[in-house]
């Protein structure tokens, strides 16, 4: 029987949350780790893996970017994870942070020490699981729009990022300053002078606007 005939799957986002994983691995009471609090600082990068262990990170505050590699996959903010899903991998595969934000402040923990502890918590292996339903979509989206028309592509990645990160400015959604165009083009994997001739075609068709050079993405009507 599959998770999704015992549980149902907003039910275990809600019971299972990552929030409230990063309670309990800071919980000292039930099974206690090691932890490190770490700040970093803008365009700080910070490793998965090194040659003593592997780890896993929690955001408490700032946003930073995800790399695969070389490849740049993502960002994250407060409350997400970074590393929960698995170990071992190559120079090719390595995940790391960058940070985009004026900094970011972490909880670093041993990878070994966080599958111990969640183990050991009744239907604890749930919170594993909806840390990799979170991240899946995310990664399949990035594959799926690479075949997408370049204005879809551009606008369906800028519509992530405002959603997820940005400043309400009436219909529209202000996406932060330093999400800059060098960033935003290696994220969606275009050049700069595509992404910025696309955003041009984009404000023509009023799917998003410049404010001072920001961006602002026109957001579906709730």
């Amino acid at each position: 029987m599959t998770i999704n005939k015992l549980y149902n799957i907003e039910a275990i986002k809600r019971d299972f949350s990552l929030g409230k994983l990063l309670s309990i691995l800071l919980d000292d009471e039930v099974y206690p780790i090691r932890k490190q609090k770490l700040v970093f600082e803008k365009s700080e990068m910070f490793y998965m893996e090194n040659e003593e262990d592997s780890y896993v990170f929690a955001i408490e505050k700032g946003i930073s970017s995800v790399f695969i590699g070389n490849q740049l996959v993502n960002f994250v903010g407060a409350g997400e994870f970074i590393g929960l899903h698995c170990e071992g991998s190559t120079d090719e595969t390595r995940f790391s942070g960058s940070v985009i934000s004026d900094e970011v402040v972490v909880w670093r923990f041993h990878f070994h020490d966080v599958l111990a502890k969640i183990m050991n918590i009744q239907e604890g292996y749930l919170y594993h699981y909806n840390y990799m339903i979170s991240i899946y979509p995310i990664y399949l989206n990035k594959i799926l729009a690479m075949g997408a028309d370049i204005e879809e592509r551009v606008f369906g990645f800028l519509e992530i990022i405002a959603d997820k990160f940005g400043e309400e400015d009436g219909p529209f959604v202000k996406i932060p300053s330093f999400f800059t165009r060098k960033l935003l083009s290696d994220y969606i994997n275009v050049s700069r002078m595509t992404l910025n001739t696309t955003i041009k075609r984009l404000e023509e068709r009023e799917l998003v606007k410049l404010d001072d050079r920001l961006i602002c993405v026109r957001m579906p009507m709730s």
